[in-house]
């Protein structure tokens, strides 16, 4: 599938291509979509196991072609919520990316890869309410806490103390989610059928479709959107070293 059902589409929203990208790139495809192709009996979101935990387990071969692929796809979004405000990066996995989210996962392993996000941790006792609520209040109100703006300003949310991200209020993308998914449904359609049809492993073991689309999604979706920047509709996200690519943005509760 390439863009051009979706390229005059989006270029009739009034949007510039950085917020487009989170909106499109990330909001829709890899939020929104999940829902409207459970709607459509296409994929499985939700899946209770043993114990009441929801999980569907995906195995990936050991191979390094597969993780060169799978990991430079633009299909993952770190976001970290404080209060009314959420931290969000989207891009691919080829790094570990400098942001809040990632800091704390990487914390839980005992791996510090952030020195100015622990400093700034640390200033707040390592309390992570008090530290959330820095960063809220830094934001929302314009206070002047002079640790939050420079560690802000260090993770690129930030440029000359001012925020130099997209501003995106939270249920913004769904003004246009589903106009944008319907023009585009019978190719999706398409492809997952003759997904099914080939000798993918999980076809011949037996898994249940809906259960492979929900990676499947992922892929394709990460196709899209390489398209999508290669047609000029979206921006380019970043590339970094040892981070991968991908862009900020700060969502805003409505």
């Amino acid at each position: 599938m390439n863009a051009d059902k979706l390229k005059p589409f989006l270029n009739n929203l009034n949007y510039d291509k950085e917020t487009l990208y989170h909106l499109v790139c990330n909001d829709v495809f890899d939020n929104y979509a999940f829902d409207y192709l459970v709607e459509k009996n296409i994929l499985t979101n939700n899946k209770n196991n043993i114990g009441n935990r929801n999980y569907i387990i995906i195995g990936y071969e050991k191979s390094e072609f597969i993780d060169n692929y799978s990991n430079k796809l633009l299909c993952s979004n770190n976001r970290y919520n404080c209060g009314r405000i959420t931290f969000n990066s989207f891009g691919d996995t080829n790094g570990f990316r400098n942001d809040f989210f990632r800091y704390f996962r990487l914390r839980q392993m005992n791996i510090i890869l952030s020195k100015d996000i622990d400093n700034f941790y640390k200033i707040n006792n390592e309390n992570e309410l008090v530290f959330k609520k820095k960063l809220e209040n830094t934001v929302l109100n314009n206070n002047i806490d002079n640790d939050a703006i420079y560690l802000l300003n260090k993770l690129s949310y930030y440029k000359d103390n001012k925020i130099n991200v997209p501003i995106i209020k939270k249920k913004e993308h769904l003004l246009f989610s589903k106009e944008m998914m319907d023009l585009i449904y019978d190719d999706i359609d398409n492809i997952f059928l003759d997904l099914f049809k080939i000798n993918l492993t999980p076809n011949i073991n037996e898994v249940p479709n809906k259960d492979s689309a929900n990676e499947m999604w992922h892929i394709i979706f990460g196709l899209i959107n390489e398209e999508l920047i290669k047609e000029g509709i979206v921006a380019k996200p970043i590339s970094y070293n040892d981070q991968g690519r991908y862009l900020k943005c700060i969502y805003i509760e409505d």
